[in-house]
């Protein structure tokens, strides 16, 4: 009797799969909250329209000093006044931007120099009373203006140097003045006051 060898069967388990379980990790979605703040202006485009501007202009002249006019301003002190020459036009004046008077003859500092026609010398006060009357040009190129020669011309531009806010023109101490034309403000507009004789 011959035995068979005895076969075992060898059964192989197939391998168990294990379930891996492989955790993602957890990303957490972080969502920054930017808040816009809208402005409540909207941008406006406005069509931008310029300001106007105007002037009021009185003008006077001639302003010419004969020796009765002279003799009429002087006070029992001596001294000259002339604003009551003005002083019926002052309303008119002060409704005005541009105010300007001919000062026909030329303002001298002496008395002696003091004349009516034919060649004319007015007293300082004459522009005294002109600036209280609220003139603020004053021009001065007339067939007067060299009545009294350097002497008159340089008077007259001393005294209104004294009192920049007066403009003053037709009369000059240099070539460079001369030169330089006389710019005035008034209003926001600006005027070029140019005389000739």
């Amino acid at each position: 009797v011959v035995e068979e060898p005895v076969v075992e069967e060898v059964v192989e388990e197939a391998p168990v799969e294990e379930e891996v379980v492989v955790e993602e990790p957890v990303v957490e979605e972080v969502v920054e909250e930017v808040v816009v703040e809208e402005t409540a202006e909207e941008e406006v485009v406005e069509e931008k329209i310029p300001e106007t501007y105007q002037v009021n202009l009185v003008a006077v002249g001639d302003n010419l000093i004969h020796t009765t006019i002279i003799k009429a301003g002087k006070q029992n002190d001596g001294s000259y006044n002339y604003d009551s020459l003005y002083a019926n036009i002052q309303e008119e004046l002060a409704s005005a931007d541009i105010k300007i008077i001919n000062q026909e003859t030329m303002l001298v500092s002496d008395a002696k120099n003091y004349t009516g026609y034919p060649t004319f010398g007015s007293p300082y006060a004459i522009g005294d009373a002109i600036r209280n009357a609220g003139f603020n040009v004053v021009t001065h190129a007339t067939n007067h203006s060299y009545d009294k020669r350097e002497t008159g011309i340089m008077d007259t531009t001393n005294y209104w140097k004294q009192y920049p806010e007066v403009l003053v023109t037709g009369v000059y101490q240099s070539q460079e003045d001369y030169d330089t034309i006389t710019i005035g403000e008034f209003n926001h507009i600006k005027v070029a006051l140019v005389v000739g004789n």
